[in-house]
């Protein structure tokens, strides 16, 4: 039997290397231990298996109770409509074991092709598909889209690929998203489209490709997490961002493809988070080659809900050509003919034209409705099956058959026929969701989990309402079977069959029932029980559990998603007691601001809000120990606006509470902050000491690792005491920024001090060395997402190039540059920007540009108080003047750039106006400005201005600010 593929028995066929059942060629939803134990039974039809064989074969000697062989036992009778006591294919011979009575019989063939039986009129359909998945199979990355509308048969479509010869060996991950009422999980789809390829490409497997290429999603994937050392997987996590993350996993997906191909199969789009459709959209976009097929199915009506964020990624992918759209129509009446000529296939042709005419009246050609129908006129004997084959009870007209003209009246009227306690649990499940464990239905004290697990399986058996699922085990060692509603609508209209006065006790008595059984691992099932919480009414359970769940989301990078939690558990807080509404709404602001940040950008308004409102609540209680924290999200606002005096004030607040605490750390911070909000005012020499006194704290702090801020201090006070006239120890405190950067491991900071000792190497005129940071910067953002950074190295990269490119190209790509950096909310820097553009003009003859960005700048500076740079802007209008031929104004410029050096103290930029003064006047007068300026400086201390500035003095020809 080993080298036999196909096993057949009545209207069923098993696939046992692909590990499928069938029934009629349609696919049959089975879980894989009952399928195994389907293989055992058939690998000696008609002989007895005893109870230790089958232990032995299922489990490999593992302990396990009987119950367990008793549930695989009522799972497989499930998918084959078996009966225990009439059974047509497994016999139970009590105490003993089982015995397939059935005839089988062997067939090497490939699985059967699942269009026929039910699946109709979609040839067009089913063969474009099946070109997408040869195309796979040769190499080639496709994205399909399959839309229409609920009971349309798109995932009877797929099925059907998946069931022809084109799908053999393949592996399929199948997630669905599911509608969660507001509430948004993050990656669901994902996850449980990674647990399917994990039951086919075994743990092992996918656990090492994740380990190597994706160790972040590890801790998305708690089954496979422990193949990771903890604190490996929580230095993955912690250097993770919600780009990388991205990234990572559609790289891990490509790297598995290339041992089989893989299907992609999520369902229910229009459901789907923010997060998952970042990992669709560069799957589906990337244009290298992988063994991939991204299937998605959606209900194009639901693109209008409030909450669509599919519309705009449809769009995107289906204009630039990366996915092709599948859009399923209603069935003609030929095609239901063509159903029905199977379904009924010994009626009379009469009696199967009347049926074909009547259905496709009363289902105006919708798949769903139309099989409903069919099954309902066999289920109330309108039509009989006897030896000569089908007959009608009565004419098949409109005006024969008491018929309900929709699927929702007809599942009503299916319902109605039920007894009490199987109507009873109907609407529990339908409370409970689409799919189910079988353990989230016991909501009653002594509840008889068996009992409800044989109900289940009963109405699953004979094909009513629920389809058997993979078994369900929880965090508290309950393992119950799972169902699935036939189909969303059967769910949704049960949903609201519910009275209004049950409802919510029933969600109250599910959301506690589900909280028993996950315990201290409540926190991953937060947005299902905040759900249920907040259909039962009780507020205050539904606002801890969205608040859980929105930190959850934050801690996998998925921001929308936890901004989106966060707002809704803040909109509960006056259902809390007055007295925990304070410290609740700050557990909330703190993380929402935080996330705000990353989504929208520090200058965002909903950032400043958040802050502001979190400042209010600390200040009303003095002694809340998130005062320090708040402050600095508010510096970290005031601070990247350009709000500079506010940045002050918040940074002075901190030291305050520093000093009052005794806290090192904090005195580090807050000296940090004021040190970096001197240096955008122009006060160098307080800069300086405010710098200095945190690099002092810095050594003093217990903690091994430095803090994140470490790298960002250090390269602020590089940059000081570069203006204050010391380059040489300016590129000691760069390299120091460097070094903290590679030891805290952090993409964000080490981003910061590229970004800034980039700029060191900048100012220093070394062009090379500038480009090399650059560049490491730019693959740095570009691998972490993160986009200020992104076009902070653009800006710097087209100021190395610009020296030997053509002068307009360069300026268009710098403004671009500075443009995509205010986007993200970057004020703060923009003068320095846009002089150093300026500059770049002047080398390039382009004086009208030039003096245009300058004008600008001088706006911001004098807008925003940011004028560190502020001698440099005079001296580079100057030079703009000078090549226009106006040395009086030229001489103007240089002479107030001295002025504002002087008063800064920025020797460096005093240099630089000296020397330009020199250049244009060649007089006594401007030589000695410039020896003086000159002699500031050590000997020692190398640079290009003051290699320029002694040339210049021994009469060689310099050129100064460079």
């Amino acid at each position: 039997m080993a080298d036999q593929q196909l096993v057949a028995f009545g209207d069923f066929a098993v696939d046992l290397v692909e590990e499928r059942l069938w029934r009629a060629g349609s696919a049959v939803e089975i879980a894989p231990k009952a399928l195994a134990l389907l293989a055992v039974l058939l690998d000696r039809p008609g002989r007895l298996v005893g109870k230790k064989e089958l232990f032995e074969r299922l489990w490999g000697g593992t302990a396990v109770s009987d119950a367990a062989l008793s549930r695989c036992i009522r799972e497989l009778r499930v998918a084959l409509g078996d009966d225990a006591g009439t059974p047509r294919y497994i016999a139970t011979l009590y105490g003993r074991g089982l015995r397939f009575i059935a005839p089988v019989s062997h067939r090497a063939t490939a699985t059967p092709a699942s269009s026929g039986a039910t699946l109709v009129g979609r040839a067009r359909e089913i063969a474009q598909l099946g070109e997408a998945m040869r195309e796979v199979r040769d190499g080639a990355r496709r994205a399909v889209f399959v839309t229409g509308e609920a009971g349309i048969g798109k995932t009877s479509l797929v099925e059907a690929i998946l069931g022809q010869p084109a799908a053999d060996g393949v592996w399929v991950g199948r997630g669905r998203c599911i509608e969660q009422f507001g509430a948004v999980e993050a990656h669901l789809p994902i996850i449980e489209a990674l647990e399917t390829l994990s039951r086919q490409a075994g743990d092992d497997r996918l656990g090492a490709v994740l380990a190597r290429y994706a160790p972040a999603w590890l801790g998305e994937l708690p089954w496979l997490a422990g193949r990771i050392d903890p604190t490996e997987l929580a230095r993955a996590r912690a250097g993770a961002t919600a780009r990388r993350m991205v990234r990572e996993i559609a790289h891990a997906l490509e790297v598995l493809s290339a041992e089989r191909p893989i299907v992609l199969w999520l369902e229910d789009l229009h459901w789907c988070d923010y997060a998952s459709l970042d990992v669709i959209a560069l799957l589906a976009g990337r244009r290298e080659p992988a063994r991939i097929l991204l299937v998605a199915t959606y209900r194009p009506d639901e693109l209008d809900a409030p909450r669509a964020p599919l519309r705009a990624l449809t769009h995107r992918l289906e204009s630039s050509g990366h996915v092709r759209e599948l859009a399923l129509g209603y069935l003609d009446e030929a095609s239901v003919a063509a159903y029905l000529s199977t379904r009924f296939a010994d009626a009379p042709d009469a009696l199967r034209g009347a049926l074909a005419r009547f259905i496709h009246s009363r289902s105006s050609g919708n798949p769903l409705h139309m099989t409903a129908i069919a099954e309902d006129l066999v289920r109330r004997e309108v039509l009989r099956r006897s030896a000569e084959g089908w007959t009608a009870r009565m004419p098949i007209d409109a005006g024969s058959l008491d018929l309900p003209h929709s699927l929702r009246q007809l599942i009503e009227q299916q319902f109605a026929q039920l007894d009490e306690p199987d109507r009873d649990l109907l609407l529990i499940a339908a409370a409970v969701g689409e799919s189910f464990s079988a353990a989230a239905l016991a909501i009653d004290p002594g509840a008889d989990l068996a009992a409800i697990e044989e109900r289940c399986m009963r109405l699953a058996r004979r094909g009513r309402f629920l389809r058997p699922r993979d078994p369900v085990l929880w965090p508290d060692g309950t393992e119950a079977a799972g169902f699935a509603f036939v189909h969303a609508l059967y769910r949704q209209a049960l949903d609201q069959l519910i009275p209004e006065s049950r409802r919510a006790p029933l969600h109250r008595r599910i959301g506690e029932r589900i909280e028993r059984g996950h315990g201290d691992l409540a926190a991953t099932v937060a947005v299902e029980l905040a759900t249920h919480f907040e259909k039962a009414r009780d507020l205050p359970r539904a606002q801890h559990y969205l608040a859980l769940a929105g930190r959850g989301a934050l801690m996998r990078h998925a921001y929308l998603e936890g901004i989106e939690l966060m707002n809704r558990a803040l909109a509960m807080i006056d259902a809390l007691p007055a007295a925990d509404r304070p410290r609740r709404e700050l557990e909330l602001l703190l993380p929402l601001g935080a996330a705000l940040m990353a989504a929208k950008g520090y200058a965002a308004s909903e950032v400043d809000a958040c802050y502001r409102r979190a400042l209010a609540l600390c200040r009303a209680d003095a002694a809340r120990p998130e005062v320090a924290r708040v402050i600095k999200g508010m510096w970290n606002v005031a601070l990247v606006r350009a709000e500079l005096d506010r940045a002050q004030d918040l940074a002075k607040e901190l030291l305050d509470h520093a000093a009052g605490k005794g806290d090192t750390a904090l005195a580090f911070d807050a000296h940090g902050k004021l040190g970096q909000t001197a240096l955008h005012k122009g006060e160098l020499v307080a800069a300086r000491r405010h710098l200095e006194a945190a690099m002092s704290a810095l050594t003093s702090l217990p903690s091994r690792s430095p803090p994140a801020e470490a790298p960002r201090v250090a390269a602020y006070l590089a940059w000081v005491v570069w203006y204050l006239g010391f380059p040489a120890l300016a590129l000691e405190h760069g390299r120091r920024a460097l070094v903290l950067a590679r030891e805290i491991g952090n993409p964000h900071s080490s981003a910061f001090a590229l970004g800034f000792v980039a700029w060191l190497h900048h100012l220093r005129g070394e062009t090379d060395r500038l480009l090399e940071l650059a560049n490491e910067q730019h693959a740095l953002a570009t691998e972490n997402g993160l986009p200020y950074w992104l076009a902070w190295s653009r800006f710097l990269r087209e100021i190395a190039a610009s020296r030997g490119s053509d002068g307009r190209a360069t300026l268009a790509a710098i403004r671009a540059a500075i443009d995509d950096g205010r986007v993200h909310g970057a004020e703060v820097g923009i003068v320095h920007f846009l002089v150093t553009a300026a500059e770049t003009c002047r080398h390039k003859a382009l004086a009208a540009d030039g003096l245009a960005l300058l004008d600008v700048a001088e706006a911001l500076m004098n807008g925003n108080g940011n004028r560190y740079h502020a001698a440099e802007l005079h001296r580079v209008r100057g030079e703009m003047r000078r090549l226009r031929g106006d040395d009086r104004e030229a001489e103007r410029c240089f002479r107030r750039a001295l002025e504002i050096a002087r008063h800064d103290a920025a020797r460096a930029l005093e240099l630089r106006a000296a020397t330009s003064l020199h250049q244009l006047r060649r007089d006594a007068g401007s030589q000695a400005l410039l020896a003086q300026s000159l002699a500031s400086f050590e000997a020692d201390e190398g640079s290009a201005d003051l290699a320029a500035a002694r040339a210049l003095l021994t009469g060689a020809h310099g050129t100064g600010g460079e």
